[in-house]
């Protein structure tokens, strides 16, 4: 901790008397805080997102350093975690050559987004669950809230609720969205028209 070594005296400049006075309180008072938002089962439930398929490492000896760290996290929460290791571990493992396999651009970043591809793996699918509701990892939230400033403008004041809504997730699942090119050929087979709708 950045502590005040010693009082400040006339022969101090100024300098030394802000560094004294608010530059190490103000350290001080950061450090602290950074110590109770991420202390030591902060850090240890989030071991859990080497689940993440976008944080998994793949060189040798990852596998069982990762292993490793998704065992302590499982141990913070093992009054509610019903699956046995040796399932998890099973799974786990399953999971990663699920991965191994995909380039780093097409693995989910997010646990929120890895959930979608864990069907057959339920242990897994709980750490995620468990690691999406961590308060640390609420960026995706915070990112549908600016959009949601940037859609609902004072020009929009008077948008429908369901409108609202509709634009919000299609900004959101943008990946689940059609392309251009394929709402274009859907609108040009729907009816009939005494022109060909050709580009």
């Amino acid at each position: 901790m950045y502590r005040a070594a010693a009082a400040v005296t006339a022969q101090d400049s100024a300098e030394d008397y802000y560094r004294i006075n608010v530059f190490f309180p103000t350290l001080d008072s950061i450090v602290r805080d950074i110590e109770l938002r991420f202390g030591q089962k902060q850090q240890q439930a989030l071991e859990m997102s080497s689940l993440i398929p976008s944080c998994m490492l793949f060189d040798s000896g990852s596998e069982e350093r990762q292993w490793q760290q998704e065992v302590s996290a499982v141990d913070i929460y093992k009054d509610i975690f019903s699956y046995l290791l040796i399932q998890l571990k099973c799974e786990f493992q399953l999971w990663r050559r699920q991965w191994q396999r995909v380039t780093q651009d097409d693995r989910p970043k997010s646990a929120i987004v890895s959930l979608d591809h864990c069907n057959y793996f339920p242990a897994v699918s709980t750490l995620l669950q468990l690691l999406a509701t961590l308060p640390i990892s609420t960026a995706e939230a915070e990112r549908v809230f600016s959009k949601m400033e940037r859609t609902l403008t004072a020009i929009r004041a008077t948008m429908e609720e369901t409108r609202l809504e509709t634009l919000l997730l299609s900004q959101v699942h943008r990946s689940d969205t059609p392309s251009i090119q394929e709402v274009i050929d859907h609108f040009a087979v729907t009816s009939a028209r005494r022109l060909n709708f050709v580009l």
